[in-house]
């Protein structure tokens, strides 16, 4: 398994992370509301915070309550980008499994 932290100062939306090979999203974590999705526009503003009534398949994840780990096994390929918003000062930890 191979971790990837991400830092926020304060609170933002969007970050990009590339996806540098082809990996599994394997779970995440963080100790603040975020959401991690496929999808730049996707916020946590749009997502969390005033929720439309549709179907969401951009998004990966989302954690409302801190420190909870969630499975999300969501395979990626090399050159993509996945994007992690947070609500809050706070780490999002990424944990990525590459196919042997």
């Amino acid at each position: 398994m191979r971790p990837v932290s991400i830092q926020f100062a304060a609170a933002a939306d969007g970050r990009a992370v590339s996806i540098d090979r082809d990996t599994v999203l394997s779970s995440m974590v963080s100790d603040a509301t975020c959401v991690v999705s496929t999808d730049p526009a996707r916020t946590i503003a749009n997502t969390i915070n005033t929720p439309a009534n549709e179907q969401l398949s951009s998004v990966i994840g989302l954690l409302k309550s801190q420190s909870i780990q969630l499975v999300a096994d969501f395979p990626l390929s090399a050159g993509e980008q996945i994007f992690v918003s947070c609500s809050a000062p706070a780490y999002v930890l990424l944990y990525f499994t590459d196919p042997v």
